[in-house]
């Protein structure tokens, strides 16, 4: 079975490592999230691309890995030509689904829901130029909506009004004016479409996940079980021996005392068993 790294800055990437083992379970998954630095929607650009590539390749390092799913939207549009760069294993990420939207709008009008990030970069303005020309695209930068979803995968109550709040730009147009297409630019969203579609029925709501797992289907199925993407732990295989372990199974946090007891559990639901601490040094 392969070996997967997933990554987000929290709990949100989960929407994506769902899709993923539902299009391909063939795979052994670890999941690492950057708990100390969450959420990333709000951080500068060059700090997200040092800290991810530098998080990413300390994995590699210590454990074996043929692939890196970089799970998270805002990551994914700074970070993974760096990314690429640095580590010799295939590398997918997460962009928000404008084309397919652009495709599906009956009205020509797409709203795209991200961060604030997101929302602002250069990479989503190149992809609305490439694929939505002639659509009329209403974009929403929220950070709120990522706290909302990390305190329903905990348990917590979600409060339809908070979501309604965030919505309102839309919601408060006239009907022939508001989105038909919603694009879920965070992977944090598709854990609330139930409560988005509550707000909006009308709309249709999108996200990358379902493409990233047909991609990752794509990409393991060309490469030949006993072949292994990482040369140098090839090496070590045939040889009877890797020098790298494999945390199959673990989500790595990158403050264990931050760590809350309800996120533990998120990822015990999510089938992984236990916690760790990743370290830097």
């Amino acid at each position: 079975m392969f070996k997967v790294l997933f990554f987000d800055s929290g709990v949100g990437g989960l929407s994506v490592y769902c899709d993923v083992m539902a299009e391909y379970p063939e795979i052994e998954p670890c999941f690492l999230f950057d708990n100390a630095f969450f959420p990333y929607g709000d951080k500068p650009s060059e700090f997200i691309r040092d800290r991810v590539t530098s998080l990413i390749c300390r994995m590699t390092e210590l454990y074996h890995f043929d692939m890196t799913v970089v799970a998270c939207n805002t990551a994914s549009t700074i970070a993974l030509d760096a990314l690429r760069s640095k580590i010799s294993i295939p590398v997918v990420g997460v962009v928000p689904a404008i084309k397919p939207a652009a495709r599906l709008t009956k009205k020509k009008i797409i709203g795209l829901l991200a961060t604030p990030g997101t929302v602002a970069r250069s990479y989503t303005h190149d992809l609305i130029r490439d694929f939505a020309l002639g659509t009329q695209v209403l974009s929403i930068g929220t950070t709120e909506l990522v706290r909302i979803a990390e305190d329903k995968l905990a348990g917590l109550a979600v409060s339809i009004d908070e979501i309604a709040a965030v919505l309102a730009p839309w919601t408060e147009l006239p009907e022939r004016q508001r989105p038909d297409v919603i694009v879920l630019g965070c992977t944090h969203f598709p854990h609330l479409k139930s409560e988005i579609h509550a707000v909006m029925p009308e709309a249709m709501l999108i996200d990358s996940g379902r493409a990233i797992g047909r991609r990752v289907k794509s990409l393991l199925s060309a490469m030949p079980q006993h072949e292994i993407a990482n040369p140098e732990a090839a090496a070590a295989i045939a040889e009877g021996a890797s020098g790298k372990d494999f945390a199959g199974g673990a989500a790595f946090c990158t403050d264990m005392s931050i760590l809350s007891e309800r996120n533990k559990l998120v990822f015990n639901r999510f089938g992984f068993a236990e916690c760790r601490e990743l370290r830097m040094q």
